[in-house]
């Protein structure tokens, strides 16, 4: 014993240190020819490692760690009464050259559908969201899963993650528990039982949490969302559409799923959308706003400015928006109040954290039947629909009247 009073092989603990500062310090802990990425403001300094070692080690006490092929760890026989085993293999369409050790070829995962189709055990398994893995695990509970990669995408030309899609498969249906706290918000209906074939189902992370609309909107429905909501949570999908987006109160809450596609006929508003959505011209926005003030001269001033590119338009319009009463753009009227109205040094946050939800979200400035009767592009569709109210007062709350035929011709749409 040497001393360390644990290790007899000295070199053996020399390759654990060297493996340990390899994957510390380089680029996303790659260990396949592995490639400087220590970052000294953003990654843990080595005299913080230990933070980690220490209390991983004492998780690690008696438990059981082998270096075998995945079949023997999943066919071994049960030492308790019920088992549940996750699976994270390497993704199907992962650049296997660059990123893992141990390469996991096609026949790999075709092993491995086979072994779990036939274990008595419970699993859950997580994969890269491709056809091929659709086809694979048709007979399985499939469920599309939305978060931010750190591995090879972990950066954009904006600075901002990437969004990536993966899958969670299991065996076994997850059931919403309404008392549980979790970081999932997944959804099922009762068309999924025993006896039925599993569907793909929503199961998203990433855009979750709910976010302040940037705008004020006649008829928004931002203090009516938790009576909206178990609309959403009731029924499976993995697409989502808003035709009638407006002030989208109701997109900003819910969560993401694999396709959105928001529209809105007013073209100055989708615009300004855009521009919040796109990370440079977002930045620009918010530093235009940032700098405003809040008084009935500016608005003034800014409802006579004619803009002449989409920036300005969308500088005017959230301007205009922002300090009118009530949000209302057709003929809009000073309505700010200095108590009561977010102030301008707080405009530039509520675009940062809209712009971040828009992430990869589609959007149009069409007719509604156009968004309405599209051909899908996931397996499920939901659409919320919120058009102008039926015995609102067209000339004063809304740029775009929608008359009683209107109403009409949407009761009578194919749905």
């Amino acid at each position: 014993m040497n001393k360390w009073g644990v290790w007899r092989d000295e070199g053996f603990l020399r390759r654990v240190m060297q493996q340990s500062h390899l994957n510390r310090t380089s680029f996303s802990g790659k260990m396949k020819s592995p490639s400087w990425g220590y970052r000294p403001k953003r990654s843990l300094p080595p005299d913080r490692w230990k933070e980690r070692i220490i209390p991983c080690g004492k998780e690690l006490e008696g438990i059981k760690i082998t270096n075998l092929d995945f079949e023997e760890v999943i066919t071994a026989p049960p030492e308790g009464s019920q088992v549940l085993i996750y699976i994270d293999p390497p993704y199907f369409r992962a650049k296997q050259e660059s990123h893992y050790v141990h390469p996991f070829k096609e026949k790999d995962h075709v092993r491995l559908v086979k072994v779990l189709r036939n274990t008595p055990y419970k699993f859950f398994l997580t994969y890269d969201d491709v056809p091929e893995i659709h086809d694979l695990y048709e007979w399985a509970y499939i469920y599309p899963v939305q978060f931010f990669y750190r591995l090879d995408n972990s950066q954009n030309s904006n600075g901002l993650r990437q969004l990536g899609f993966e899958l969670v498969i299991t065996n076994y249906p997850l059931e919403k528990k309404s008392k549980q706290k979790k970081l999932y918000d997944y959804s099922l209906n009762g068309d999924v039982g025993p006896q039925s074939s599993p569907i793909t189902k929503q199961y998203s992370i990433m855009n979750s949490k709910i976010v302040k609309s940037p705008f004020r909107f006649p008829g928004s429905k931002a203090q009516a969302i938790k009576y909206i909501r178990p609309f959403w949570e009731l029924y499976a999908h993995d697409e989502f559409r808003e035709p009638f987006l407006g002030g989208g109160a109701v997109f900003f809450a819910k969560p993401n799923v694999r396709y959105n596609w928001i529209n809105d006929i007013s073209n100055e508003l989708i615009i300004t959308y855009k521009i919040i959505a796109n990370p440079n011209t977002r930045k620009q926005l918010i530093k235009l706003v940032s700098k405003e003030i809040a008084t009935k001269e500016r608005h003034i001033e800014m409802k006579e400015w004619e803009p002449k590119t989409d920036l300005e338009v969308a500088y005017k319009y959230f301007y205009l928006n922002r300090t009118s009463y009530s949000g209302i753009m057709k003929k809009p009227a000073w309505g700010y109040h200095p108590k009561k109205s977010v102030p301008p040094s707080r405009w530039g946050p509520r675009i940062e954290s809209a712009g971040l939800k828009l992430n990869d979200v589609k959007i149009t400035s069409l007719d509604y039947h156009e968004v309405i009767e599209a051909s899908p592009q996931g397996e499920r569709v939901f659409m919320f629909i919120d058009p102008p109210y039926y015995e609102a007062d067209q000339k004063r709350a809304y740029e775009y009247s929608f008359t009683v035929d209107d109403h009409i011709e949407t009761i009578q749409l194919d749905l």
